[in-house]
């Protein structure tokens, strides 16, 4: 079972973020003046075919059975099913080798299409891709740290190639942004040092449990008595002068406690139950610290989604656990199965289940496909260098001769298959978003090498849905049609709808203050007034240069309309759900000049702890999108 972690992540609560109304202002620089919010106008009666078209864009990664990506597919060499259904291929190409279309064809294909569309999306430019690099400082030691941001410096550069964007942040465990996206270099390395000027909890973390451990392996020879099993020994050789021993010598070689079996005693017990309520308060510290972690991961991973094009996390961090402590209770099973039964010691693999994770790391998974999010998890942890600071080359020689049949030494060794949990959620991450995963390793140069070819190395695929939009999230497979390479990529993909896209939009900008804005989108705050409970009505301000917008002449009017999504934060930081609206633009044509302004004014009722809101819009002729944010008074 799995226990619930009181800083978990978890989907955002509904909240209260009610819309009073809205009031459209058409203004020029100097003299502002209102209109009445009216509905969005009627479509001009057309005679043609109306073709609705729900595309989906997936990027998939090709590796060999190296790891190293794979250049020059087409089209024909790719197969996508849902629900076991193939799919119809309409875009394809083909990133950081030739381009090539579908099946051959040229790579642009036309779709009729309506502005807005998925389709529409897909037949843009590709948007550069987004690299977020994270440091885990809840359980990173300066030692690896230092090592994998040697290796970073030089990828860096590379990775902002091309138009490439990287930010940079930390988890503290709060997620702090030290550098936002950015295709400058120079801005991604000074924010680099910065990450190694830092504080770290890592070190102290990783001392407590190596002396625990190695305390639990030299116990056993102290702490449980040996009962000698008698052996017939030679007799000493007649003549009593031969030496103090005589005949009671054992012969060479031989130890008299060479056969002995362990007789548990009192304070074998009493030790082994001290160290067990040790092991218990240091699961109780990493469950909290990797959940915390998670909590930091998913305000991240979520305030991606609205971000255009191919969106990957770098995640460095040490002993991602699912299961808190299985490392350290199985070193203590080992030592201590002989108490197994008295002190009722449960099974490590049960023992695990009673305070897991398992939860917590499936819901970063589906976040991230929702998303479309790939994580790369490097695990910087230096196990050699652990195996070597426990103590686990060499045992003493009295604790060599406290044996089981089985050949188990009291100290165990260092049990790698104990080191495999501390990976396991890196791993379980990395495979379920189609990423990579790094550990157990001190090749850092060579991995960020490879990070570098699969990032800029990988195809971007359109297939074709029955229906409109759904709004789902649909699970879906990718085969090649060579069965020597192996594909990566999510294991489900949404299909959103133009409304949950905006929202998406609002709320990348509310989370980690990323979006685009070639509108020129101000938001302001106008004046407040209490309201009921612990909630006030705020007036919010939007501006746009009518220049930005799409206007079609009505009468003595241009007429333009907009789609607006208003989402605010809650006492966590979280997104509350979003507001969608309506807006119509209407200027007199006698007044527009390239300075006027259109804008609007919004009132919300707003929780009293929240500390910001984000405005998404949508010029809905052109279909261009874009996003602000502003503090509030809470």
């Amino acid at each position: 079972m799995s226990a619930q972690h009181p800083d978990a992540t978890r989907r955002a609560a509904i909240g209260s973020v009610a819309l009073i109304c809205g009031a459209l202002l058409a203004a020029s620089s100097t003299a502002p003046a209102q209109e009445e919010v009216g509905a969005p106008p009627a479509p001009t009666p057309v005679f043609t075919e109306e073709v609705e078209v729900n595309v989906v864009n997936i990027y998939v990664t090709v590796v060999d059975r190296k790891g190293e990506p794979v250049k020059g597919l087409t089209a024909a060499d790719f197969v996508i099913e849902e629900s076991g259904e193939p799919m119809e291929i309409t875009n394809f190409s083909a990133i950081g080798t030739v381009e090539v279309g579908v099946a051959g064809e040229p790579p642009a294909t036309t779709v009729p299409q309506a502005a807005g569309s998925s389709a529409a999306a897909a037949a843009q430019p590709l948007p550069v891709s987004q690299v977020a690099v994270v440091f885990d400082h809840t359980g990173l030691e300066k030692r690896q740290r230092g090592r994998v941001l040697k290796a970073l410096v030089p990828w860096a550069g590379s990775a902002t190639a091309k138009g490439g964007r990287v930010m940079v942040a930390v988890l503290e465990p709060e997620l702090k942004i030290l550098q936002p996206l950015t295709a400058d270099p120079s801005l991604v390395i000074s924010a680099l040092e910065e990450v190694d000027q830092r504080p770290t909890q890592g070190d102290m973390i990783k001392s407590s449990k190596r002396l625990l451990v190695r305390e639990i392996q030299a116990a056993q020879s102290v702490n449980i008595d040996l009962e000698p099993i008698p052996q017939s020994l030679p007799s000493g050789g007649g003549g009593g002068g031969g030496g103090g021993a005589g005949g009671t010598q054992p012969p060479p070689g031989n130890n008299p406690w060479g056969q002995a079996k362990p007789v548990v005693g009192a304070m074998g017990e009493q030790q082994a139950r001290t160290y067990l309520n040790q092991i218990e308060a240091l699961r109780h510290q990493e469950w909290s610290r990797v959940g915390q972690t998670l909590v930091g991961m998913d305000r991240l991973i979520r305030g991606m989604t609205g971000l255009p094009g191919r969106k990957d996390v770098l995640w460095v961090t040490e002993d991602l656990m699912i299961h808190p402590g299985l490392d350290l209770y199985q070193v203590f099973f080992t030592k201590f199965s002989s108490l197994s039964q008295k002190m009722t010691l449960a099974q490590p693999e049960l023992w695990a289940t009673e305070r897991e994770l398992l939860d917590e790391f499936r819901y970063i998974a589906d976040v991230s496909q929702v998303a479309g999010t790939v994580l790369h998890v490097v695990d910087a942890s230096d196990r050699d260098r652990e195996a070597a600071n426990t103590g686990s080359a060499g045992a003493d020689p009295d604790t060599q001769w406290v044996t089981d049949q089985r050949g188990r030494g009291a100290t165990g060794g260092y049990d790698f298959g104990a080191m495999r949990s501390l990976e396991e959620g890196s791993a379980f991450l990395s495979q379920a978003t189609g990423g990579s995963m790094f550990g157990s390793n001190r090749n850092f140069d060579q991995y960020f090498d490879t990070l570098g070819q699969l990032l800029g190395s990988y195809y971007f695929i359109g297939y074709r849905r029955p229906g409109p939009p759904d709004g789902r999230v649909h699970n879906y497979k990718v085969r090649l049609t060579r069965d020597d390479l192996q594909v990566r990529t999510h294991e489900r993909v949404p299909n959103p709808s133009v409304d949950q896209r905006l929202a998406d939009i609002a709320v990348s900008r509310l989370m980690i203050d990323e979006g685009p804005n070639p509108l020129e989108l101000k938001v302001s705050l106008g004046p407040s007034e209490p309201a009921e409970g612990d909630r006030y009505i705020q007036e919010i301000r939007l501006e746009i240069p009518a220049r930005h917008l799409v206007l079609e002449e009505d009468g003595t009017d241009q007429v333009g309309s907009m789609a607006v999504a208003v989402v605010a934060a809650d006492a966590n930081g979280s997104p509350l759900p979003a507001r969608l609206l309506q807006l119509t633009v209407r200027l007199p044509t006698a007044r527009v000049t390239a300075t006027t302004v259109a804008a609007a004014r919004l009132r919300l009722m707003v929780e009293q702890t929240s500390s910001q809101v984000a405005v998404a819009v949508r010029d809905q002729r052109s279909g261009t999108e874009a996003s602000a944010l502003v503090q509030t008074r809470g």
